[in-house]
């Protein structure tokens, strides 16, 4: 993996709207490492620690400051709907796997990486239309 500057990434919306599309996209990455490694037995993770949508870094940022600034642009509304339906998924896979359904728990990581895909794209698609 390329290691790039984050700088070389962010764009300056002003003041504290400060946006960085790439640790975005790299932080879903992250996130589909840990569900992975959490299926492996790697790791452990609970339904809390699955927080909601609005929670997560990237939820904060566009209920706070995203979607009013980019609202307009159809990428940011898909994702959006990816991104909640990506917890809902995330908090299933730990309910199933917590309950001992290993199987169908490892089933539903392949939404995981359908839903985190999009959501990198969709990311890219608002960066390229905002900048």
């Amino acid at each position: 993996m390329v290691n790039e500057s984050s700088h070389d990434h962010a764009h300056d919306h002003g003041g504290d709207a400060t946006f960085d599309f790439f640790a975005a996209r790299t932080a879903h990455l992250a996130w589909r490492q840990r569900i992975r490694d959490f299926l492996d037995g790697a790791e452990g993770l609970t339904e809390d620690e699955a927080v909601s949508h609005r929670d997560c870094k990237l939820g904060k940022w566009l209920y706070s400051f995203g979607l009013e600034r980019y609202g307009n642009i159809p990428a940011m509304r898909t994702m959006e709907k990816e991104h909640e339906v990506l917890h809902a998924t995330i908090r299933d896979i730990v309910r199933l796997k917590n309950e001992g359904n290993d199987t169908e728990a490892e089933a539903r990581f392949a939404d995981i990486e359908k839903l985190s895909g999009k959501i990198v794209f969709l990311l890219k698609q608002v960066e390229k239309a905002a900048a």
